[in-house]
């Protein structure tokens, strides 16, 4: 960890002297959520305070403590049966019925006013851009996001804004959920943390329902035929640190040159 970007280890005349150099706090935030049984609850808010801490370094910048919230709804009978869950299940998020660990959404309302109460307190301090980095992509998540930031956004006077703790060459598919891309990146920033032991051996099948794995096809309603994992975002096969290392640097460096965009500077 980088101490001298992180807002919580800064004395009051090193924030203002790091603000008065580039007037932005990034706010990472995403819930503690289960990730399959190979990766830790927080993946979600770890993966966006690396990235997080990447755009800080390149812009000499300020990040706000990781916010461990966010909030999910209900899944839908169509998704649950894409899944292969039964389509009358209650199933919140990933909590999935076989799991042995249930994660921790706040409810729109509440998690809406953390957020809020945050960026509030941002905009107190003089921030010029305030910038969301979510690690989540609950539809109810985004919404909320995206509601506050075009209720707090006021340019040119200041910016609140958002974007995603994962690089454009993801977000221009369906990103899968704690499969090879998560994966990939946890190996990278926190390889300690990844049990892949703890996965069933290659050979066998990885299906969707058993351990909350889900690849982005099926998330769209275009599952494999017997509901496992489509081989190329395996986590088992797949991973690869080195591949996680761009995602977060790619990442980092795309989330620099938003915010740069935001200050008026090219």
């Amino acid at each position: 960890m980088d101490r001298s970007v992180w807002l919580q280890y800064l004395t009051p005349e090193q924030a203002v002297a790091r603000r008065e150099h580039c007037s932005v706090l990034l706010i990472p935030l995403a819930p503690v959520e289960w990730h399959g049984p190979h990766l830790p609850l927080g993946t979600d808010p770890l993966i966006a305070t690396h990235v997080a801490e990447g755009a800080a370094g390149i812009l000499g910048a300020t990040v706000y403590p990781t916010l461990y919230v966010g909030t999910e709804r209900e899944r839908p009978a169509d998704m649950l049966r894409s899944i292969g869950l039964p389509e009358d299940a209650h199933v919140e998020g990933m909590d999935f019925p076989g799991n042995t660990y249930r994660s921790f959404y706040f409810r729109e309302e509440i998690f809406s006013l953390v957020v809020r109460d945050v960026v509030r307190m941002a905009l107190a301090n003089a921030y010029r851009v305030v910038y969301l980095v979510n690690g989540h992509g609950a539809a109810n998540q985004l919404e909320v996001i995206k509601r506050l930031c075009a209720e707090l956004d006021d340019p040119p006077g200041h910016r609140v804004v958002w974007g995603y703790a994962f690089p454009e060459e993801l977000l221009a598919g369906s990103i899968a959920h704690a499969a090879a891309e998560e994966t990939s990146i946890m190996l990278h920033v926190e390889p300690d943390t990844v049990e892949m032991d703890n996965l069933p051996p290659a050979d066998k099948q990885l299906k969707s329902a058993d351990f909350a794995i889900v690849d982005g096809p099926t998330f769209d309603g275009e599952p494999t035929p017997d509901h496992t994992v489509r081989e190329d975002v395996d986590p088992r096969t797949q991973s690869d640190a080195v591949l996680g290392q761009r995602y977060v640097r790619d990442t980092a460096e795309e989330t620099a040159t938003r915010i740069r965009e935001y200050l008026g500077e090219k």
